[in-house]
């Protein structure tokens, strides 16, 4: 039995949407400087060229 089928069974379900919820927020906070890194450097890539 998987994880989820286990704790569906051991908490309601609001719990269980409140875990998926903090989970997702994570992972998408744990995303965001590594897009805001790809945005940056090859801005700081042409300014090495240029000089």
């Amino acid at each position: 039995m998987s994880l989820v089928g286990v704790l569906k069974d051991q908490l309601p379900l609001t719990a269980l949407y409140l875990i998926a919820s903090g989970l997702f927020a994570l992972g998408a906070l744990s995303v965001l400087p590594l897009l805001r890194f790809k945005q940056v450097r090859p801005v700081q890539a042409a300014e090495w060229t240029h000089h």
